[in-house]
């Protein structure tokens, strides 16, 4: 039983590594909508988010905790990297998410960083 749990940790470890590594060199940048923070599990509290892709809706939802449950970052919009093939995506709004990805942090996300302090 042990060793069932220690796989499994090593599978949802290795996909996150995998999926980080594929957002790094095949994933888009879109533009998000953010909606509302969600409390999706007991310690862990989500910005929720929709993009469009050809056409299609997609949602996500990522965590931030230096701004977790700040209603300034909800009904906002924001940069996300998307990947097409996995369809996982990651919201950027902190400038660490842009380094991340080597993109510039832009001057309209200025205002964010008051709350990064």
């Amino acid at each position: 039983m042990f060793w069932l749990g220690c796989l499994g940790l090593l599978l949802i470890f290795s996909y996150g590594i995998f999926s980080k590594n594929r957002l790094d060199k095949h994933g888009i940048l879109l533009n998000a909508h953010t909606s509302e923070w969600a409390h999706l599990s007991t310690m862990n509290t989500s910005l929720k988010y929709e993009l469009y892709f050809h056409g299609r809706k997609i949602l996500g939802n990522n965590s931030f905790k230096k701004i977790s449950g700040l209603h300034d970052f909800e009904d906002r919009n924001f940069p996300v990297m998307y990947d097409t093939l996995l369809g996982t995506s990651q919201l950027l709004i902190e400038p660490a998410d842009f380094q991340e990805f080597n993109i510039p942090y832009p001057d309209s996300l200025n205002w964010v960083l008051q709350y990064l302090k």
